[in-house]
């Protein structure tokens, strides 16, 4: 049908039955805090480029 579950449209229609509209939220992907700092990273490509590694 929509590609969405069976409880996914529940809440849609449960949704729209409170508030009169249907607004389907956005998939907002979670991620980890940056660890490294990107000086950080020069860093470490500088020294795997030193001679000798």
């Amino acid at each position: 049908m929509t590609g969405l579950s069976r409880t996914q449209v529940a809440r849609l229609i449960a949704s729209y039955v409170e508030s009169g509209r249907v607004k389907a939220a956005s998939y907002q992907r979670r991620k980890f805090a940056s660890r490294y700092q990107k000086s950080d990273v020069e860093l470490l490509a500088y020294v795997d480029k030193s001679p000798g590694t």
